[in-house]
């Protein structure tokens, strides 16, 4: 594994054999800066410039890498998220992202908000958007819905239902799953038994700081949820008997303040740029 800096964030490029052939796959931990779209766009477009570079064939960014994560005031942040929807922003996704496409970046995975279509939903889908080329060069265009929404969430969004994506590459079979989904092993057990993936995408926006003390065991964290991704990762993983590819945000949120815990697919390391 290579690490690459470049300006205001790090890259991280894995390549692992696969049954087939090798795949290049990079992880994106971004910063997502609240309230400033079009800076989100440029940290998008260099990473994937950087990612071309270094002969990545698989490209993965956080969630909600374009608009940064939700914040207590409804009103406010609905309305900035409308911007950042799909709907909005589908000159950025094929003019950045599906340009930046070729022979050796054939997919790139990128998290978005969708606007409902249930009648009168006035909530968002929180949608994992996986933009691609075959092997013969038809396009794809394809998308995972996150299932299990915590907290703050439920005020914005609508739950995905629990339906499955698997992207079919010559490198392998690859299932999705967005942040919280992680904590139900049903989802994976589908992907594991039915799909027979080889691997996992996570996109995510998993936060560290939480305080948890147990004093009958002589325990205390003050990094609780940070911990706890650490933790998962590696173990679901075993479970499924498949890879793990997870970009996480890092950072600090500019409204509310939480901060992001970052860390690779491994969950072995914290990155908190």
């Amino acid at each position: 594994m290579e690490a690459m800096r470049m300006p205001d964030f790090k890259v991280k490029v894995a390549e692992l054999a696969f049954p087939e052939d090798r795949c290049c796959v990079g992880l994106a931990n971004l910063e997502a800066m609240v309230g400033n779209i079009s800076a989100n766009q440029e940290r998008i477009r260099q990473a994937l410039a950087c990612f071309r570079d270094h002969g990545v064939n698989l490209a993965v960014f956080p969630e909600l890498s374009l608009s940064g994560y939700f914040w207590d005031d409804e009103a406010g942040c609905r309305s900035y998220m409308e911007t950042a929807g799909l709907e909005n922003q589908r000159g950025f996704i094929d003019g950045a992202v599906c340009s930046a496409l070729d022979d050796t970046l054939r997919f790139v995975v990128l998290n978005i908000l969708r606007q409902s279509t249930d009648p009168g939903e006035k909530r968002f889908v929180n949608s994992t958007l996986v933009v691609g080329r075959t092997a013969s060069g038809a396009r794809v265009e394809a998308f995972y819905d996150k299932a299990v929404l915590p907290g703050i969430e439920k005020r914005y969004l609508v739950g995905g239902g629990g339906r499955r994506l698997v992207l079919e590459t010559e490198w392998g079979r690859f299932g999705f799953l967005t942040c919280y989904d992680i904590c139900y092993p049903s989802m994976l057990l589908g992907y594991h038994l039915l799909d027979r993936v080889d691997g996992i995408i996570l996109a995510a926006s998993w936060r560290g700081p939480a305080l948890r003390r147990y004093p009958g065991l002589g325990l205390e964290s003050d990094d609780y949820y940070g911990h706890l991704w650490e933790s998962l990762i590696p173990a679901q993983a075993a479970t499924s008997q498949a890879w793990f590819f997870a970009a996480n945000a890092v950072g600090r949120h500019a409204v509310s303040g939480d901060v992001f815990w970052g860390g690779q697919a491994s969950g072995r390391r914290r990155d908190t740029r």
